[in-house]
């Protein structure tokens, strides 16, 4: 690269709509080299604390009614892994219709979906002390089946006077992260 050029500009904005790649994102960001994500530290470090944050505030809800917000999740439900039991329904809520449709593949268990299950596996291994192998897999393939069931996926718009677009509901808990750096197209917005 010599000094005059200029590095490409992050997507953002209508160029983020139009062209993230999911598949690339995932794999570059998420796939384990190995097939165990729990030696990347930075999501360990991400698992234990969203782990520490619900068991701290998620027994204070009503698993019967409490909904979630995953608001400009991506194609990534790393974080519902834990959330899960603490609610009774999750909006998942994404920016691009290729990650709704990344999600939706994984939540119908479509082929050619996502393969969440060494996230889910390690999430309960490291986090909530699920040993590896504990009944043949039952209980991360159960965390998988319960977020399926629980999530729903919409559409949002953080730069829209309604950035959900369809749902005016109170939420008992919200997470999101990345989406104001990647969605919006510019600093002042």
């Amino acid at each position: 690269m010599s000094h005059d050029s200029q590095p490409e500009p992050a997507l953002s904005g209508v160029s983020y709509h139009e062209d993230f790649a999911c598949k690339e994102y995932l794999n570059l960001f998420y796939k384990p080299s190995d097939g165990n994500p729990n030696k990347n530290k930075s999501k360990c470090f991400h698992r234990r604390q969203i782990y520490t944050f619900l068991k701290r505030y998620g027994d204070n809800l009503d698993t019967n009614t409490a909904r979630l917000l995953e608001f400009g999740g991506g194609p990534v439900i790393l974080s519902l892994i834990s959330a899960v039991v603490y609610v009774d329904r999750i909006i998942f809520a994404a920016y691009t219709e290729s990650e709704r449709n990344e999600i939706q593949l994984w939540k119908d268990g479509k082929e050619g979906a996502y393969d969440w299950s060494s996230h889910i596996r390690c999430t309960l291994e490291l986090v909530e002390n699920i040993a590896p192998g504990d009944d043949a897999g039952g209980a991360w393939r159960a965390r998988q089946e319960l977020l399926r069931k629980r999530i729903n996926v919409v559409p949002c718009d953080i730069n829209s006077d309604n950035p959900l677009l369809v749902h005016q509901e109170p939420f008992e808990m919200i997470s999101t992260s990345l989406c104001l750096e990647a969605a919006c197209p510019t600093h002042e917005k």
